[in-house]
């Protein structure tokens, strides 16, 4: 491995979790891929910005960007683009499907997503997410090193909150007035 190789490990973090849903993975899916529906799902999300000429209701695509406009601590406005979309066309069976997007957040700084929707059966699915935060500059690299721990234990709660914030939301709890856990697996 060249050193570069091993310098860009430096401060990465990598994280996994996974929720089961008692709902229909058509509708789970439907929302997921709804940008429009986003400031409904997710409480640190003011509004949705479209920022590929496409309009509310136009299907995801690979290539598809928006920001989403955020409050919060660290962020005011994080933009995504979508790198793989697998809609399950053209196959016997329509699930799993998955959307992965690539996110500049904070400088310095990317992530890559990908969330997946599988059937367990008719009204249960289940919901996955693995995301990579990776330091793209030396300083960040040298900061993630420092503050791994810190670092790592944030990026799992973000994750973990947003997939919390899709199942209450699917299952009926409306996310902006709901601060319930979840026995989420990492």
């Amino acid at each position: 491995m060249t050193r570069m190789g091993l310098f860009q490990k430096c401060g990465s973090v990598h994280v996994a979790v996974y929720r089961e849903m008692e709902v229909e993975a058509a509708r789970a899916w439907e929302i997921l891929v709804n940008i429009d529906e986003f400031p409904k799902l997710f409480k640190r999300v003011d509004t949705v910005k479209r920022m590929d000429g496409s309009k509310p209701g136009d299907p995801f695509f690979v290539g598809m960007k928006w920001a989403e406009i955020r409050h919060g601590k660290y962020c005011d406005a994080i933009e995504f683009t979508v790198t793989h979309l697998d809609t399950g066309e053209g196959k016997q069976h329509t699930f799993p499907r998955s959307v992965s997007f690539m996110v500049e957040a904070f400088v310095g700084y990317m992530s890559t997503s990908t969330v997946q929707v599988d059937r367990i059966s008719d009204h249960r699915c289940i919901f996955k997410e693995t995301t990579a935060f990776i330091p793209n500059s030396i300083c960040a690299r040298l900061m993630s090193s420092c503050y791994y721990c810190p670092l790592q234990i944030y990026v799992r709660r973000r994750v973990q909150t947003d997939l919390i914030e899709i199942c209450n939301y699917l299952e009926g709890n409306p996310t902006k007035s709901s601060t319930s856990s979840s026995n989420n697996r990492t």
